[in-house]
């Protein structure tokens, strides 16, 4: 109470005791004020003059440094109406509770919430220029901050600090709802961040948290013309999403998630623009940034810029993008080709379809036969992938000792003298077990009936006179040398 007497003999004009016969000066020269009212008016002209581009917005719930709990939670009211309800009059807001003071005050006077006759609904646009309450400044001043050349992000106390300066002097109160428009109206092309965590759709949680803390937001945009506006689109058609930025990153986010591991973390059967762009969207932080800087650079391509029309840039981005996607997608395939005819050649037989196919006979023949610590395992590998239709990857699994998906450079690496390890104990085991596999004709089947009745009393005989052991290596032998034969 005292340092209020104090200040309003301060601001008294009038000789002591009632007053202090202080001299006024405003831009160098001296004032006559005679009466308080004076000072009043003094100080008044001078904050308009300094503060020549603030708004003339009145209310008395909103307007002002720090709010009463009643005030907020008006101005809560209103910010979740402008997500939910942004197209009905009034933002859908019934009778005259707290919180239509505020829109009336903050939105509808000042011109940003309007019925537009062609859409035939309310929406929400930028302050008119024109409009007495003056905000348009302080909107402008967003958007040059905001949109500037090269993109940036932009951290929301400090946008709001420089709001509240000279020569904007935006009160307190009013900056959620006035960012919120902002948002709202530019949502296409602006980016908001919680703690360097993009936000892709804003809720009403997000704007609770931002009147309160809006040191946890930063905000970044990227206007959406020339160049910039035409890739968009034409990503947003060929990965079937809406024209916006932060869509198609979603989108291609989608791409690289389902990527198989062994394609996020290999480098081997990737050409280098493919590997700098999967790493570019693994490390990727900014949507914008991401379509407009990083991905043109991973091409040898310079960033869009705002404004610009660059026709041959655009199709060399895309005809470079659409390659690295392709070779991403399909490189888990081609990668578990190559391997299984490394695999094929080392077991001794040709690559592609038919060599598995021979393969998993060999397999079949020799899985009933034999009994051996490291075959064994692989001949079931080969038959499982039959039954499960999991073609080649449960082998090169069992080769590699780890699943073809989880496979690192490291594997690849090691796969090649695996496979030679593995392929030799088959093709040996094939040379000393295996059937010829030779597809008979007719007249062979029934020659091969006839020679099995007449051998068959012979070997039982022979099988009494000798060791079974021994007949069985003699036939291999004589078996071995009659298959050198075989065309």
């Amino acid at each position: 109470q005292r340092i209020s007497q104090l200040l309003q003999i301060l601001l008294d004009p009038r000789p002591a005791p009632v007053g202090n016969s202080c001299q006024w000066f405003w831009k160098g020269q001296e004032q006559s004020p005679r009466r308080p009212i004076d000072i009043t008016k003094l100080l008044s002209h001078a904050c308009d003059d300094i503060y020549h581009q603030g708004p003339s917005v009145r209310n008395e719930l909103v307007v002002r440094r720090k709010l009463s709990a009643a005030a907020s939670s008006a101005r809560r009211c209103v910010l979740e109406r402008m997500l939910n309800n942004s197209t009905e009059e009034c933002l859908g807001i019934e009778g005259y509770p707290a919180e239509r003071s505020v829109y009336e005050s903050v939105l509808k006077t000042t011109g940003i919430h309007y019925f537009d006759q062609n859409a035939g609904h309310w929406r929400l646009q930028a302050p008119p220029v024109d409009n007495p309450t003056d905000l348009w400044p302080s909107w402008e001043f967003m958007e040059k901050e905001v949109f500037s050349d090269p993109i940036h992000r932009v951290e929301l106390a400090d946008l709001f600090d420089k709001l509240v300066d000279v020569p904007f002097g935006l009160p307190d109160g009013i900056h959620p709802i006035l960012f919120t428009a902002f948002y709202l109206v530019f949502q296409d092309e602006l980016f908001l961040y919680r703690e360097n965590s993009f936000i892709p759709d804003i809720q009403i949680v997000h704007l609770e948290l931002l009147q309160r803390r809006p040191d946890l937001f930063s905000i970044s945009g990227a206007r959406l013309t020339g160049t910039r506006k035409a890739v968009v689109e034409r990503l947003a058609i060929g990965l079937q999403q809406p024209a916006k930025t932060a869509s198609v990153v979603r989108a291609l986010f989608r791409i690289l998630k389902s990527l198989p591991p062994v394609t996020l973390k290999s480098t081997k059967h990737l050409h280098s623009e493919a590997i700098q762009m999967r790493d570019c969207l693994l490390i990727a932080h900014s949507p914008e940034e991401l379509i407009f800087v990083d991905l043109p650079k991973c091409f040898g391509i310079s960033p869009f810029m705002q404004n610009e029309e660059r026709a041959e840039d655009m199709e060399l981005f895309f005809d470079r993008l659409n390659s690295a996607l392709f070779a991403l997608q399909n490189h888990a395939e081609d990668l578990q080709k190559s391997s299984s005819n490394l695999l094929l050649n080392k077991c001794g037989l040709s690559g592609g379809d038919l060599g598995w196919k021979e393969l998993e006979r060999r397999t079949a023949w020799l899985a009933t036969r034999v009994n051996h610590e490291v075959l064994t395992p692989f001949l079931n590998c080969v038959i499982n992938g039959i039954r499960g239709e999991q073609s080649t990857r449960a082998a090169l699994s069992l080769v590699a000792n780890r699943p073809f998906e989880q496979w690192t450079d490291l594997d690849l690496e090691r796969f090649p003298g695996l496979a030679d390890g593995i392929g030799g104990i088959f093709e040996q085991t094939w040379h000393n077990y295996g059937d010829s596999g030779s597809i008979l004709t007719e007249k062979e089947l029934k020659q091969k009936n006839q020679l099995r009745m007449k051998l068959e009393p012979q070997l039982s005989m022979m099988r009494k006179q000798n060791s079974s052991k021994a007949l069985v290596a003699a036939l291999r032998e004589m078996l071995n040398e009659i298959e050198k034969g075989i065309d």
